[in-house]
């Protein structure tokens, strides 16, 4: 459990890059949950439930300039780490898979593998010459002609069942898996076949039928709520961060 001094600390440093934590009783029994919420006494803030027994928590570095630091939880095979920082309009919490200590190397273990050996000058930029980033996704320019083949349009991506999509304007989509999500579940097409084929069935809720893990570009304005407007000039590979999944973390994106 946390010790009013280290309560003191952890608030202080996230103080230390304009960010408000709020340490609370446990919600669950998960040992820790690391959120971002929004009421009136706080506005947008960190939140951070504890149970009792939860395993040591601190700050192994912030940025303050940039407004991001990385928070490690500990554990018996290593604990965990999160990059906590604020993107654009707000703030945002991810968990990452590699022992990382800097907000820079945290940033570089979230780049998709084409983008790995890129300079710590282009990590830190969310446009340059080789890419651009709205939250998640990373937008790699190509020089690739794709002839007269047809371009899905206003056309959603999004990377959690439930998470807020990003509209991209035009769309060309290569692959992939068919799947039927429906009230939170994923099916394959012989699943549902067989799920809505079961005697009494009848279907109450939202069907949504998606392709996952397609190759995907994308040229045009790319809108999302959180973020301003990306306008993507000729086409670009799609591309997801290497954000890890973490059972104590409830915000994403």
């Amino acid at each position: 459990m946390l010790s009013p001094t280290q309560t003191a600390a952890l608030v202080k440093q996230f103080q230390s890059i304009g960010a408000a934590l709020v340490i609370q009783p446990p919600r669950g029994l998960k040992p820790y949950d690391l959120n971002v919420r929004l009421d009136r006494k706080h506005g947008e803030h960190f939140t951070l439930a504890l149970q009792p027994d939860a395993p040591d928590i601190r700050v192994l570095h912030a940025d303050r300039a940039d407004r991001h630091l990385v928070l490690h939880i500990a554990g018996e095979t290593g604990g965990e780490r999160f990059l906590c920082g604020h993107d654009e309009r707000h703030w945002f919490a991810a968990a990452i898979g590699k022992r990382v200590t800097t907000v820079l190397d945290a940033k570089r273990a979230l780049l998709p593998e084409p983008l790995a050996d890129a300079p710590p000058a282009i990590v830190q930029r969310r446009h340059n010459a080789r890419f651009m980033r709205q939250g998640e996704w990373f937008f790699v320019p190509t020089d690739r002609d794709f002839g007269d083949q047809p371009i899905h349009r206003n056309e959603p991506i999004v990377r959690r069942r439930g998470g807020k999509p990003h509209h991209c304007a035009e769309l060309l989509r290569f692959g992939g898996e068919p799947v039927v999500i429906y009230k939170g579940k994923e099916y394959d097409d012989t699943a549902w076949a067989a799920f809505v084929t079961e005697p009494g069935r009848r279907l109450t809720g939202r069907v949504e039928r998606m392709v996952k893990n397609p190759e995907v570009y994308v040229r045009g304005p790319v809108r999302h709520p959180d973020h301003a407007t990306l306008v993507l000039r000729g086409w670009h590979r799609l591309y997801g961060n290497l954000e890890a999944v973490s059972v104590g973390l409830s915000f994403y994106d």
